[in-house]
């Protein structure tokens, strides 16, 4: 899998996994465009059923998928099956030492998150992205690093409760890509980058300006 690959990918699954407003389906339909097409007839990745799924969104009530959403990430009783959040799958607590940490690497690359936690499944997903865009050696071995520490630190586990949780199809696909992507073996591959680092979206409510912090 080359780098321009698991750049499309991780942009794909981060706005996958955003808040589905009237401009979610849109939007991942967009990053889905830009996967290259090789990649559609890999057995491994569930891309032709996230389409498919995407095409069933059109009759499903925007707030059937918000309430499952919400249930999935946010507030359920009696408890949140699959929230987002590297600190809660490795600490058992929001805002623990994994969230420093990363924060810590968004700081080091001018990157600040808004609108959402630091360790949220599609802020370090978009910022795999990020680095990836760079095509920088340091930037390369920085997302080699986060994939090790972070990403597949807990990841691969929320896939998993996520394909089995879901009472909607599209997040159980979601979660299958995921584990599926992250199940590879890391290849950033070769050629130039396509995306500058002056903007990493973080979904479709909120974005990482790459600012300098003081």
């Amino acid at each position: 899998m080359t780098r321009e690959d698991l750049i499309g990918l991780y942009r794909l699954l981060a706005r996958s996994l955003a808040y589905p407003d009237e401009d979610y389906l849109k939007l991942v339909q967009e990053a889905v465009g830009k996967v290259r097409m090789e990649l559609w007839d890999d057995p491994r990745l569930p891309l032709s059923a996230l389409i498919e799924e995407l095409g069933h969104l059109a009759w499903l009530p925007l707030e059937q998928l918000q309430g499952e959403h919400t249930r999935l990430f946010i507030a359920a009783y009696p408890r949140v099956p699959c929230p987002p959040y590297e600190s809660v799958y490795t600490e058992g607590v929001l805002r623990g030492e994994a969230a420093e940490e990363v924060d810590g690497l968004y700081r080091q690359w001018g990157v600040v998150v808004e609108g959402e936690e630091v360790d949220h499944a599609g802020a370090e997903l978009e910022f795999a992205a990020f680095l990836l865009a760079l095509d920088t050696h340091d930037s390369i071995a920085a997302a080699e690093d986060l994939l090790t520490c972070h990403l597949r630190a807990w990841l691969p586990r929320f896939a998993v409760d996520l394909t089995r949780e879901s009472r909607i199809r599209l997040y159980q696909v979601v979660g299958e890509l995921l584990a599926a992507v992250l199940d590879e073996s890391f290849n950033a591959g070769e050629g130039p980058a396509r995306v500058g680092p002056e903007r990493v979206t973080l979904s479709n409510q909120q974005s990482v300006p790459a600012e300098r912090l003081p």
